[in-house]
């Protein structure tokens, strides 16, 4: 079993946005991911994540 560790580098947020930049680790693998949630009226309405998605496949072959 893989062991890792998410770091959050920084957060930015405005009066609808939060964006959340974490870097993740584990074994051979690193690499960056952003998770963008979206807030209306106090409720969460959206989230998205962005992350490069040729790293994990890739990190994957290497076990």
């Amino acid at each position: 079993m893989a062991e890792g560790s998410l770091e959050i580098e920084k957060v930015v947020s405005n009066e609808t946005d939060v964006y959340v930049f974490i870097k993740i680790t584990a074994n051979k693998f690193k690499t960056r991911s952003i998770h963008h949630f979206v807030v209306k009226n106090e409720l969460e309405v959206e989230f998205n994540i962005y992350d490069d998605s040729r790293v994990i496949p890739t990190s994957m072959n290497s076990y």
